[in-house]
């Protein structure tokens, strides 16, 4: 990197972690300081810890974080109130191991509650199929993998990604990054923070600005739950604390535009109301003309009765006709009867005479009873020319008496049915 830069000035130098600011610096023994002295260097990812009895030259500022691993396992206790032992999943580098000190620090004070596991002396693969197998219970906490028991490499990123795919309990993390990648959650610090701090100090020096303090802290953290991991481990949205950030989640309709959504369901409710209302003013309109219709049969029927008595003696004189001719046609058959050689062709046409009479009288009743009968008011239809017959049936006997004559026009009952239009023979009045 000397030779690379040798001829290029450089503004400033970013380090991330302790070893790449112990590399520029040249504090790394097995290697020279590679960017000439006094060059402005910013490190970030740094804690108090690595700077411990530690003087930084001048030109060197940055910003300290401030790793807790207690409030995670403290948010996965209350999450999981029945757990019993806790695997701590690590690495074997030296910043594995360093944060790993760090947990196992903070840990002790829940020893008399949960069983600790640390399995960084695990090969990886090893190391999956145990947590592919662990019992009720259990939970899993990850800090980093940068290199596994066995010395394998690993991206943490890569790695949490596979620990959390394997597992069969639910894996807590401390570093918002993780989120995403399979683990639930956790009270998380944030590396966007240490960026974002360390390019203010970067900014101040291109810009040749020199802030009074040379090393600041980030202490913050929030508390951060992945949905899609919560739904995986039957995690409701109420057992995580109040302000809890949930990302991934698949907001609802509603969720997402609340006030389109109220405003829909506002005119879906009116539109209901009026369609409602007009289907109860339906009702009232059809019950009313049911009302309407039935005492319209009702005042039909009375007008039956006043009519069958109006027609009395149309009716006694249909009913003495077939009665008398039935009479007469006995007495007859009587004088036949008593003659010494019957004609039995007279008897016979006799006979055919009283049946006919029979009939008559017969028909006459069933007319009248039918007239007479109260029915269900109800819409059908009607053969014109059987109304008519019944009509003339009804009228004929009065006709007669009157001497008039009535004249039926069967053509008239098909313009009827053609054109809606009907002409009566005003030879009679029916």
């Amino acid at each position: 990197m000397a030779e690379k830069y040798a001829d290029r000035k450089i503004d400033v130098v970013v380090t991330v972690f302790r070893s790449a600011l112990d590399f520029v610096l040249g504090d790394d023994a097995s290697t020279k300081r590679p960017f000439p002295p006094g060059t402005p260097v910013v490190f970030a990812g740094l804690d108090a810890d690595d700077l411990a009895g530690r003087t930084l030259p001048p030109e060197v500022r940055g910003v300290l974080l401030k790793r807790a691993f207690a409030p995670t396992l403290e948010l996965a206790l209350r999450v999981h109130p029945n757990t019993r032992r806790v695997v701590v999943v690590g690495g074997t580098s030296a910043f594995d191991l360093h944060l790993l000190d760090d947990a196992r620090r903070e840990f002790q004070a829940y020893e008399d509650r949960v069983t600790f596991d640390y399995t960084n002396t695990l090969p990886f693969d090893q190391l999956l199929t145990q947590l592919a197998n662990l019992p009720p219970g259990t939970i899993v906490l990850y800090t980093t993998v940068f290199q596994d028991g066995a010395g394998q490499p690993f991206v943490p990123h890569d790695a949490v990604a596979r620990v959390s795919a394997a597992a069969n309990v639910p894996v807590y993390g401390f570093l918002d990054q993780y989120v995403g990648r399979g683990i639930v959650g956790g009270t998380l610090y944030s590396l966007a923070s240490q960026g974002t701090e360390a390019a203010r100090f970067a900014s101040d020096l291109l810009k040749g600005a020199h802030s009074e303090s040379r090393i600041s802290e980030l202490g913050t953290s929030e508390v951060v739950f992945d949905w899609r991991q919560m739904n995986r481990w039957k995690i409701a949205a109420g057992d995580v604390p109040e302000g809890s950030e949930i990302r991934y989640r698949d907001l609802r309709l509603w969720e997402q535009y609340p006030g389109q959504t109220a405003a829909g369901l506002g005119v879906i409710v009116a539109q209901a109301a009026i369609i409602f209302l007009l289907l109860h003013e339906h009702r009232r309109r059809r019950s009313a003309e049911m009302d309407s219709r039935r005492r319209a049969a009702e005042l039909i029927h009375v007008g039956r009765h006043a009519t069958a008595g109006e027609m009395s003696a149309a009716i006694a004189h249909e009913l003495n006709q077939p009665l008398g001719a039935i009479l007469n046609n006995v007495e007859t058959a009587k004088i036949i009867l008593a003659s010494p050689s019957p004609d039995m062709a007279e008897l016979t046409a006799i006979i055919d005479d009283v049946k006919r009479d029979d009939i008559r009288a017969s028909e006459v009743i069933r007319h009248l009873r039918g007239f007479m009968k109260r029915r269900p008011f109800a819409i059908e239809r009607l053969d014109l020319k059987q109304v008519l017959d019944d009509v003339v049936a009804l009228c004929e006997a009065s006709a007669r008496a009157a001497n008039l004559r009535i004249l039926r026009d069967l053509g008239s009952v098909s313009l009827l049915r053609k054109e809606t239009e009907f002409s009566c023979n005003r030879s009679c009045s029916i």
